[in-house]
């Protein structure tokens, strides 16, 4: 599967997903009936291992409510994953290149930006590849990390796609040094949920683990606003002293997340 240009599987895969994010309980086997096939048959278009023809591409679109250029994309896709023909292959791929520089067609690689900052599990997959003798198994790892399948196939395929990891023997590796930093001085609703679902994770994983598995801390204090900026140095000293451990680690098991939060928690007065 060619992860750097969208296919039949991770079309649907992300709309699943869209779905899972509204209703975390909505089985594969629910997903399949919407779309009108059956269960066996959407599993193993998912995993890649069978195509679509036009008539399935046609009732799919409809069950999803494409509009008529993203039908339009989808069964072009779904057409050229089956056609044999060079010469129509190449029409398609034109046709299809033409749409995607549409306005009017919802296929934005922006929104892979987006929802690597939104869904923080982008991040664990990435440290979770640097692990050595890594044994590379889709549900063993997304167990690992709490999430589906279909969520970790589309975070590989937006890792891939933001040049962060890359495929050898069809095994997903991250590049050596990339490094990712996302940080906004203005209010950023990515940012917001991303923080919020690590705070909401971390909350589960306290109750779980034993204090020798973690570190939790706390300090309330007062600072003159004069210092906040070397508050912040303060912290990003502390990431960076994190981060050149983690690069001396050389038989790593496991991935954790540190997070460090310092707000006001008393209303200043108004100027």
């Amino acid at each position: 599967m060619n992860l750097t240009e969208p296919t039949v599987n991770t079309i649907l895969m992300k709309h699943y997903e869209d779905i899972l994010d509204k209703n975390p309980k909505f089985s594969l086997r629910a997903y399949a009936k919407k779309l009108d096939v059956s269960p066996s048959m959407l599993s193993e278009v998912i995993n890649g291992r069978k195509r679509i023809s036009l008539t399935m591409a046609n009732k799919i679109s409809q069950s999803l409510n494409f509009s008529k250029k993203e039908d339009e994309y989808f069964r072009l896709i779904a057409e050229k994953e089956t056609c044999k023909s060079i010469e129509r292959k190449s029409e398609i791929e034109e046709k299809i290149l033409t749409l995607t520089k549409s306005k009017n067609l919802s296929i934005d690689l922006n929104v892979d930006s987006f929802s690597l900052i939104k869904e923080s599990y982008h991040f664990a997959i990435l440290e979770l590849l640097t692990l050595k003798n890594l044994k590379f198994d889709i549900n063993e790892l997304s167990r690992k990390l709490d999430i589906t399948p279909i969520q970790f196939k589309l975070g590989l395929e937006r890792l891939k796609r933001l040049g962060l990891i890359a495929f050898k023997d069809g095994r997903p590796y991250k590049i050596k040094n990339v490094s990712l930093n996302v940080s906004s001085e203005e209010r950023n609703r990515a940012l917001q949920h991303y923080h919020d679902s690590m705070l909401d994770k971390t909350k589960d994983l306290l109750k779980e683990q034993q204090p020798s598995e973690r570190y939790v801390g706390s300090e309330t204090l007062v600072i003159d606003e004069d210092h906040i900026e070397e508050a912040k140095e303060i912290f990003e000293e502390c990431f960076d002293k994190l981060i050149a451990l983690s690069a001396k680690a050389k038989n790593p098991k496991n991935v954790y997340y540190a997070g460090i939060q310092f707000v006001s928690v008393s209303k200043g007065d108004k100027k």
